[in-house]
């Protein structure tokens, strides 16, 4: 998350402005679903079966 939020800020000082602003929403956003993604695929949520 700290990498995605680094190429945002990178992202942001870059000298074209071509692009720049989608590109920062884009990491943006990518950086939202980090959290969701541990979330989910993680072992934070409790397993169907119990075994």
């Amino acid at each position: 998350m700290a990498f995605s939020a680094g190429l945002a800020v990178l992202a942001m000082r870059r000298k074209a402005p071509v692009g720049r602003i989608e590109i920062r929403i884009f990491l943006a956003l990518y950086a939202l679903s980090l959290p969701f993604y541990l979330i989910t695929h993680g072992s934070f949520l409790q397993q169907g079966s119990r075994g």
